[in-house]
């Protein structure tokens, strides 16, 4: 696989991670009939270092050692906001509407830069995410019942990874993208203990089959993401990030007999056609 190009290596690995995000949102679907919100997180986080057991075996603990224990708790911490933010999103909404709305993260990507960091905001990054959010006011066609708490939490998730997608470029510079992705799972596990013993509920039945499932699909996600910005930059990973859209409209039609409608999709192409432009404007710029 490395003798490829970059772009198709990306194209491969987020691929990979579409198929995991399906399986995960599917997951927590189906979860959330039994299981708080919060509990399914904490069950996310177990089964995702469970799974990494072998990993962590062949490796021993210095396969384990890292200088930079301050961005991985910050990463956890974010991730975990974003996480618990897209499980409410995906029980509150169809789960194309809700994928939909989470492509506006490179969207919040640009304007956190140029708040936070004061990046240089000009009027083609301004168009660009004015563009996006008509996008989402087509989607969700505000008013006293559209613009509801599934939609806010959501548009949260994507706020809150697009800081994910920033500190996980930072650490692929130095470090294995299996430990990314590994300690994206174990450092959130007792931060998402605390909240989910209030909820607590044991799941029951077929329910530690889908924890399993949401747990492969969690590491598949996270270690795509991984793999494809230790290939390239962040903004060439956005144009394939929509692979997630149609991936997750397929698993919700035929698991959970869900529709989607036009204006999802209309909404949909034109938050895809800001963020890609976006990200290749910023590719061309830095290498110029």
């Amino acid at each position: 696989m490395n003798t490829l190009p970059p772009v198709i290596r990306v194209a491969l690995w987020m691929c990979f991670t579409a198929i995991g995000f399906a399986v995960m949102i599917g997951s927590v679907r189906e979860l959330s009939a039994h299981l708080d919100v919060f509990v399914i997180s904490f069950w996310r986080n177990l089964a995702a270092v469970l799974l990494f057991l072998p990993w962590i075996a062949r490796m021993g603990l210095g396969g384990l050692k890292t200088e930079r224990w301050g961005l991985f708790w910050l990463r956890a911490v974010i991730m975990l906001a974003s996480s618990v933010a897209m499980f409410l999103g995906a029980i509150l909404l169809p789960l194309s509407e809700a994928t939909a709305l989470s492509f506006t993260t490179p969207l919040f990507v640009t304007l956190l830069a140029w708040v936070v960091l004061g990046e240089r905001f000009g009027w083609r990054r301004g168009a660009a995410v004015a563009i996006g959010f008509v996008g989402v006011l087509i989607m969700t066609r505000p008013d006293a019942e559209a613009l509801n708490l599934g939609a806010l939490v959501v548009l949260l998730a994507a706020i809150t990874f697009a800081g994910v997608v920033i500190t996980g470029k930072k650490l692929s510079a130095t470090e294995n993208p299996a430990l990314i992705t590994l300690y994206l799972s174990l450092l959130p596990l007792p931060l998402s203990l605390l909240p989910a013993l209030y909820f607590w509920e044991w799941p029951t039945g077929n329910d530690w089959l889908w924890i399993v499932t949401l747990g492969v699909g969690a590491v598949i996600n996270i270690y795509g993401i991984s793999r494809a910005l230790a290939v390239g930059d962040a903004s060439l990973l956005q144009p394939f990030d929509f692979l997630r859209l149609p991936t997750v409209a397929l698993v919700g039609w035929f698991v959970f007999r869900e529709s989607t409608d036009m204006w999802t999709w209309i909404g949909a192409a034109l938050i895809a056609a800001a963020a890609i432009y976006t990200a290749n404007r910023e590719a061309r710029l830095r290498q110029t």
